[in-house]
């Protein structure tokens, strides 16, 4: 059984910019929710509402709004680049506790931003998640591909130490094309 809002589409994939690959659908494409995934969507609120009520108390301002399934990628991302423990750690935060978390994370986290990529009733959302390493950095591939492939993520080498400006203009650029910039 699932919880089905229309008829899934594939995208096509669309480059925006150099190394920036965006899901980009013909009609709507409705979330699809398994039962195997309820679970994933109550701990996710979940983490998210207890994240509101911590930034709630210690906002002198008063923040009255907060994007918790920004937050939920942002560390999704973060626990494919984690060592076993703090993997563990964040996937179990997430609510996600199978044997194969990272990966129920990573497709159910997917299946959320092809839907918010889709859009519908003429309400368009993007997200917009990157990897900006310093230049000459070694980092794993296995990462880069799910980073990629999973969170959409730009991945992109700069030179912070030698043209920190530079790379400063080059994510302002970034985000301002990915947000329409707003």
């Amino acid at each position: 059984d699932s919880v089905t809002f229309g008829e899934a589409q594939q995208p096509e994939y669309r480059p925006l910019m150099e190394n920036t690959m965006i899901p980009v659908f013909s009609k709507p494409n409705p979330l699809v929710i398994s039962e195997q995934e309820l679970p994933y969507v109550k701990s996710t609120n979940e983490f998210g509402t207890k994240c509101y009520a911590e930034i709630r108390k210690s906002s002198k301002s008063g923040v009255n709004f907060f994007s918790p399934i920004s937050l939920n990628i942002a560390l999704g991302l973060c626990a494919n680049g984690a060592d076993g423990i703090g993997a563990n750690e964040i996937t179990r935060a997430l609510g996600f506790r199978s044997d194969n978390a990272i990966d129920d994370m990573n497709n159910f986290f997917k299946k959320i931003t092809l839907a918010l990529y889709s859009n519908v009733d003429s309400v368009t959302v993007r997200t917009a998640n990157a990897l900006w390493l310093n230049e000459n950095s070694i980092v794993n591939m296995d990462f880069v591909k799910t980073a990629q492939e999973k969170y959409f993520a730009t991945v992109r080498h700069l030179d912070f130490k030698n043209d920190p400006s530079g790379s400063k203009d080059t994510i302002d650029h970034w985000a301002a094309l990915m947000t329409n910039n707003y």
